[in-house]
């Protein structure tokens, strides 16, 4: 055997270049994948879809990471801003699968409630507040605000009398007046519910009440206020006094010991 023939041959200019030129992608940060293999430990680029198709009646595609460390996770998807990091073809529900943000707001900015009441009687023929009721809203949203109170009276010219409450907001505005009739010796309910929309921070929402065309008091006035962060647009405009005077007269003695709201 000629030991020639084993003597490692000269490489070629263009093999050299060749060889040095995958060294050097290879080593460097990203590494071209269209068309070729998907390597492992490195940064691979593609200029069209990577697609695994696997009929298996299990998981297609699986990623362990068993580091202990506090940032180990086993998937990053990282997309441009305002754009979903993710696309699914399925409507069902997975399985412990937690979000921390549902229409970009935490647990806590949907739903909070604040309730006051008083246990007093009161009287007087002017809407001043009853009992008032502060929450603290954390977005922009709205305040479902409900006011209830009984109210009575032991006039006997009361045939009937007449008590008028409403709502309102720490801006000025205010709901609609509501009447409530009361005969002598008699007792009913008086109850408002309001929409109001707040900005974030403290709110402070009231229950005005006044008694007109006889002594007419309250007991054990209450407000409760719901915020919700999603509603109908636009605001809600301030609402005169309604003249409770010529209302009374409108609402007639059927009306006795019942509600009618009178709208502004």
């Amino acid at each position: 055997m000629d030991m020639g023939d084993q003597m490692p041959k000269r490489l070629s200019s263009a093999h050299t270049i060749a060889l040095l030129a995958l060294f050097i992608s290879l080593g460097g940060a990203g590494y071209s994948a269209t068309g070729g293999n998907f390597i492992l430990g490195r940064t691979n680029a593609a200029s069209t879809v990577t697609a695994l198709t696997a009929p298996l009646n299990g998981r297609a595609f699986q990623i362990n990471n068993t580091s202990a460390g506090a940032n180990a996770t086993a998937l990053g998807l990282v997309v441009a801003a305002g754009k979903p990091p993710m696309y699914v073809s399925s409507a069902a529900l997975v399985a412990r699968l937690n979000a921390d943000l549902l229409d970009n707001r935490h647990a806590n900015g949907f739903l909070r409630v604040a309730r006051n009441g008083v246990n007093d009687t009161g009287t007087g023929a002017t809407l001043t507040d009853k009992v008032t009721v502060t929450l603290d809203a954390p977005t922009a949203g709205f305040v479902l605000v409900t006011g209830t109170s009984n109210i009575l009276t032991g006039d006997s010219g009361c045939t009937p009398c007449y008590w008028h409450q409403r709502l309102r907001d720490g801006s000025g505005n205010v709901s609609t007046v509501n009447f409530t009739s009361v005969g002598f010796n008699a007792r009913a309910i008086a109850t408002n519910v309001w929409v109001f929309p707040v900005t974030a921070g403290s709110q402070t929402f009231g229950l005005e009440a006044a008694g007109v065309l006889g002594t007419v008091g309250l007991e054990n006035p209450t407000i409760t206020a719901l915020f919700v962060p999603f509603g109908p647009t636009g605001t809600v405009a301030g609402i005169s006094t309604v003249s409770s005077a010529s209302e009374a007269a409108r609402l007639g003695r059927v009306q006795r010991d019942g509600t009618r709201r009178v709208l502004n």
